[in-house]
């Protein structure tokens, strides 16, 4: 009887050990999937992406990515600068270019033809938005994606100000570590480059004002770097027009004829 007991205590215990406050038995694994956006430009944009639903359907995938997204009536309008601004513009206004849905098969991507809102995804699927014409993404190593230690570039920004500097801002995702880095660099378009410099980084948000800028167009370039490695592009490039400034004011004072006598 005592033998009995004891092993009555033991099982209650283990019981208890298993599925207490505590245990990992009753926690439920994170669910997450990949999303990478590729631009007109060819520019690609990792993000992953949790969810708490055992699936996840394209569209939201592509609506909880924290990307500038604009969504009408199941389609994908614009992301960041490429497609139609809602509401001025019609969601197909760019056609025959407009954003292509397809996933990750293994070895190949698979075109959705009926667009993100049919596609069911899974935790580690990996969905690619493609803006193109015709077009489909090329095969890829996409061991990687997963890996939060890398940096991920988001979409840039410039602006041209009215002194003729740049200012340049782009937010990152991932690289947990905090090892990775972006810089700038610029040239009068096919001059040499400038040195590169350092953006200042405020927790995933990198900025720099480059200096005055003669007028024409110039080329300005942000490089994106990791020790871990980057997901998405590794350089971001484009062209901004500075105005001719117009030439300061010269005031001269009035001065009278001398008074006839």
């Amino acid at each position: 009887m005592q033998t009995r007991r004891i092993v009555v205590l033991l099982l209650l215990v283990g019981i208890a050990f298993l599925f207490g406050s505590g245990s990992h038995v009753t926690q439920a694994a994170p669910q997450a999937a990949v999303l990478i956006v590729e631009f007109s430009d060819g520019y690609q944009v990792v993000r992953v992406v949790p969810f708490s639903t055992p699936t996840i359907s394209g569209l939201d995938l592509i609506a909880n990515s924290g990307l500038d997204v604009s969504i009408s009536d199941g389609l994908v309008c614009k992301v960041g600068p490429d497609g139609c601004s809602l509401p001025d513009q019609h969601c197909w206004c760019s056609a025959p270019f407009y954003w292509n849905y397809f996933y990750w098969t293994g070895y190949t991507w698979s075109f959705v033809c009926p667009g993100p809102s049919t596609r069911v995804v899974s935790s580690g699927g990996v969905e690619y938005l493609l803006f193109s014409k015709e077009t489909s993404p090329k095969p890829m190593d996409t061991s990687g994606l997963f890996d939060e230690t890398r940096l991920a570039p988001g979409i840039a920004a410039a602006v041209v100000n009215a002194d003729g500097s740049v200012q340049l801002a782009i937010e990152s995702a991932g690289d947990t570590d905090g090892d990775g880095a972006v810089s700038a660099r610029y040239r009068k378009t096919d001059a040499p480059w400038s040195e590169v410099t350092p953006l200042q980084r405020t927790g995933d948000l990198h900025t720099i004002t480059l200096p005055t800028l003669s007028a024409g167009t110039w080329d300005v370039e942000l490089l994106f770097a990791d020790d871990d490695g980057v997901r998405g592009s590794t350089a971001w490039q484009t062209q901004v027009s500075i105005p001719q400034l117009a030439p300061p004011l010269t005031y001269l004072p009035l001065v009278c004829p001398p008074r006839a006598e």
